[in-house]
């Protein structure tokens, strides 16, 4: 096989290669083939099209797009060249890993172990859609959207404050200006407006005055740590149901989540697991 004297010479090559992989037609390519070499490597079409595969899995949406296109391709060629020269010349110039460096690389491989093996018993057993389903009605309660209701309110310092302006308003000035002019909170600059707010959010006395009122309602002055409130209720939005599509993935990370720990516990009892408390800060208290 030729050897390239020059980077770019090797480069050039493995673009026509590539050109005549994916423009030709005629029979179909040995995946022991070789698309590229690099001084004393060579890259092998099923190399390359591992990478190719690992692309397109990434969570990457720029790697997705490169593993689709003929350019794309190339550039994830050149990213494979680039590397195998530069690990090359490392290699040459007697280079190696400090032991930290090599206790991190066993231990990313002991947890990609651990995780693969999590992953094929979950796959030997899949949580299936009737047990997501059953999940779903029998916890129904846990799937609700609670009631929200959008609130604005005027805010001041005293009860004298907040009976004039409470005045005002029964008078017919606008609410909102008000709060713009008056409040002494964030709200003063968005005309005392609170968002949409669940019950239970805001303090007991604001809480129990603002889920009393009716849409277009508004509030007596009700005392709060925060001040003298003027609340007015502008809309409701009910409790409604999550339907079951919308949370089926979330069940079912629960429901797995759920067998790995069932699965820790059965793993326990198969090879025993013994603690020496006294070695570990404050377990022997």
């Amino acid at each position: 096989m030729l050897r390239f004297a020059r980077n770019d010479r090797m480069i050039t090559k493995a673009v026509l290669l590539l050109t005549v992989f994916f423009c030709l037609s005629g029979p179909a390519y040995s995946q022991d083939q070789i698309v590229a070499e690099v001084g004393k490597e060579k890259i092998t079409l099923k190399d390359y099209q591992d990478q190719i595969l690992q692309y397109e899995k990434s969570k990457s949406f720029q790697q997705k797009l490169q593993s689709l296109t003929p350019e794309g391709k190339k550039k994830i060629l050149d990213g494979m060249v680039r590397d195998s020269l530069f690990y090359q010349a490392a290699q040459e110039k007697g280079l190696t890993l400090n032991e930290e460096t090599l206790k991190e690389i066993e231990l990313l491989k002991r947890r990609l172990l651990i995780r693969k093996y999590v992953e094929q018993t979950l796959k030997e057993k899949p949580i299936e859609d009737a047990e997501l389903r059953d999940y779903y009605e029998k916890n129904s309660e846990r799937f609700v959207i609670l009631e929200k209701r959008k609130l604005t309110h005027i805010v001041v310092k005293t009860e004298q404050e907040a009976q004039k302006l409470l005045a005002e308003v029964k008078e017919g000035k606008d609410f909102g200006l008000l709060a713009e002019q008056n409040n002494t909170d964030a709200t003063k600059k968005k005309k005392g407006d609170l968002g949409w707010v669940k019950k239970g959010a805001m303090v007991k006395e604001f809480d129990d005055a603002a889920f009393q009122l009716k849409k277009g309602e508004m509030s007596g002055i009700v005392k709060t740590r925060f001040g003298y409130h003027i609340i007015r209720m502008e809309d409701i939005k009910a409790q409604e149901q999550k339907k079951f599509e919308d949370v089926k993935a979330d069940i079912r990370k629960k429901l797995e989540q759920q067998r790995i720990q069932e699965l820790e516990s059965q793993l326990k009892d198969t090879y025993g697991v013994k603690v020496n408390e006294e070695l570990i800060p404050g377990g022997g208290q």
